[in-house]
């Protein structure tokens, strides 16, 4: 007999109880209901959720993800809902030519090469790896 557990909901980012967080730079998307873990799954799935928190959330892309983009969380200045265009999403994550997350992450940080911050994992002054 195989049992399925409902996990309930299913989050790219959840963070509650928190003071001050200052959140730039991510791109969370494809956030899918479905398998989690050891026969569980997941009845919705959201991209950001926040509960009893002081947050900034800014220059983020979040997008496609089954219950909605954001639940209670307000999206900040530079913030977009863009298919990112990966090279090849679930094994490169750097971003491809005419990505929307090129260029348009927090103008206050520098790309390693002097330009405006990519979002995602590899933008920023440490982004070349």
């Amino acid at each position: 007999i195989k049992k399925t557990y409902y996990y309930g909901t299913g989050y790219g980012l959840h963070f509650v109880g928190c003071m001050n967080i200052d959140i730039r730079n991510m791109i969370i998307s494809t956030i899918k209901k479905g398998y989690g873990g050891t026969g569980g799954y997941y009845q919705t799935a959201y991209g950001v959720y926040q509960s009893d928190s002081t947050y900034t959330f800014q220059y983020n892309d979040v997008y496609d993800c089954d219950n909605g983009n954001y639940q209670n969380v307000t999206p900040g200045t530079g913030c977009i809902s863009a298919n990112p265009l990966y090279i090849n999403a679930g094994t490169d994550f750097h971003l491809a030519s005419g990505s929307p997350c090129i260029d348009t992450g927090d103008p206050n940080i520098q790309d390693y090469d002097g330009t405006q911050s990519d979002m995602g994992a590899y933008g920023g002054p440490g982004g070349d790896w």
